[in-house]
């Protein structure tokens, strides 16, 4: 995990009740901040295409 953070990208899967699946966190610098991350939801079999975040 060390080196991807050196980096700037962090793949992983998660099995939890809200968050499933492989996501990413990927280094930005949103704002001016130099310490900020960005979390990606990759397209895989755990992705709700009718899904609107907007409603929920």
């Amino acid at each position: 995990m060390a080196e991807g953070i050196k980096k700037g990208e962090i793949k992983f899967f998660l099995k939890g009740k809200k968050l499933k699946g492989s996501f990413a966190l990927v280094k930005t610098r949103i704002g001016g901040k130099e310490n900020a991350w960005l979390m990606i939801k990759h397209k895989d079999e755990f992705v709700k295409k009718d899904y609107d975040a907007k409603k929920n």
